[in-house]
């Protein structure tokens, strides 16, 4: 009993004083408190890894007291911002984080433990890949809540963004070229393009080009793909924007001889217009309520389409039978309703027009519904696309502009204290 509680006493020693288990005062520090941050602190393992981050991403000019700023600093900001999200209950829950993993997973076609062991060879931690996701999430979402909501863009900033950012939004054709090239050989490359030119007379380019190209895409026909002219060799570009559809056409270069021929012209324009589907309809809607039951109300509106199939007009169920009020105020006026507006339920019955014009009766969480469609149309919406995307994008840089402001001050407001080595 006497020796258990000596080695008691020894050990509560050894916990409160740690320098007492390391003679000559040798004894080794885990980790150091580099800074704190209101109620967190950084530590020199969180340091290093940040660093570690920006040798990663950044190139070997710069000092590594400056890298050692710029991690500090970062991590800072890192730990004020999450706090302040918490504060103000907006911080991402575990759910949000695995949708954002998730959907790299499925972008990137692999698996998570796929990931896992190519964040491993890259001696990156999962917990510590997971906590970045988060770290991100807290920074999008405070923009989201305190930024976002108060910038305003302007019609007129608009206009000048898509002025000066017009050759990104206006589509450029592109060009499926093939391609054969003959190398120099002191002259025997003019034979071997006259007898190439004779095959393309009865054969397909493609066949000629496996058989005779001695290019890098030869296994492939010549097939360069669909490229822009900025994509295509500039000896390429000045050709094919002179050629036509089907056109073969020779160049020289100090490689040899190059036989283009012209496959096929793409408009992008026409494949980036926008269209918003949209109906006109009127529905009959019964609205859930707790003194009818489902079986009542699907009979009822059963009942009310027999009508109408036997004659009742459509307009005149709506005034009698609806509990959408809504229509019943200017019932020969239907506007278009685009297709977005629509519950994901009534999306899918709206697949039945045009073979069905009267659809339904279906259940929604909301009730049941009987739909009578008018008609349909595909709206053009490329220019209110584009205007949209300049409006994004004006909200998103000038929000970026005002969180550096936002997070200087909520750093100037905080309680940071560094603390220095001995």
């Amino acid at each position: 009993m006497k020796i258990l509680s000596f080695l008691k006493k020894i050990i509560s020693l050894l916990l409160f004083y740690p320098i007492l288990a390391y003679p000559n005062n040798e004894y080794k520090v885990l980790d150091r408190i580099i800074a704190v941050v209101e109620k967190e602190v950084i530590t020199e393992q969180e340091l290093k890894r940040e660093i570690k981050k920006i040798e990663m991403q950044s190139n070997n000019f710069i000092s590594y007291k400056k890298k050692e700023e710029v991690a500090l600093e970062k991590l800072i900001h890192t730990k004020i911002i999450n706090q302040y999200a918490v504060s103000i209950n907006v911080a991402p829950d575990q759910q949000e984080v695995q949708l954002v993993i998730d959907n790299i997973l499925k972008n990137n076609n692999i698996t998570l433990e796929e990931f896992k062991a190519e964040l491993k060879k890259n001696n990156v931690p999962y917990n510590e890949f997971e906590q970045d996701i988060k770290n991100n999430l807290y920074v999008k979402k405070i923009k989201e809540r305190e930024i976002m909501p108060y910038v305003n863009v302007s019609k007129y900033e608009i206009d000048a963004w898509l002025k000066k950012n017009d050759q990104k939004i206006k589509n450029h054709k592109e060009y499926k070229v093939l391609h054969i090239l003959i190398k120099s050989n002191d002259g025997a490359e003019k034979e071997k393009l006259k007898n190439v030119m004779n095959y393309l007379k009865n054969e397909d380019f493609m066949s000629v080009a496996k058989k005779e190209s001695e290019g890098p895409y030869a296994e492939d026909g010549g097939d360069l793909g669909w490229n822009k002219l900025k994509e295509l060799p500039a000896l390429f570009s000045d050709e094919v924007k002179k050629m036509s559809i089907g056109e073969i056409s020779t160049i020289s270069s100090s490689n040899g001889i190059h036989i283009l021929k012209l496959e096929n012209i793409k408009d992008e324009t026409q494949a980036e217009r926008k269209f918003l589907p949209e109906y006109k309809f009127q529905q009959i809607f019964l609205k859930k309520n707790p003194l009818t039951s489902d079986i009542e109300l699907e009979k009822k509106i059963s009942n009310i389409k027999n009508q109408i199939i036997s004659g009742l007009n459509f307009k005149e169920a709506v005034r009698n039978y609806s509990n959408d009020s809504s229509q019943k105020e200017d019932i020969e006026n239907i506007d278009w309703v685009p297709i977005n507006n629509f519950l994901t339920d009534f999306k899918l019955q709206f697949e039945k027009y045009p073979k069905e014009k009267l659809i339904g009766p279906f259940k929604t969480e909301l009730g049941w519904h009987l739909l009578n469609v008018y008609d349909y149309r595909e709206r053009e919406i490329t220019n209110e696309t584009n205007r949209e995307t300049a409006r994004l994008n004006l909200v998103l840089s000038k929000t970026e502009l005002r969180f550096k402001d936002w997070i200087d001050a909520l750093v100037k407001g905080s309680r940071i204290e560094i603390i220095e080595k001995n």
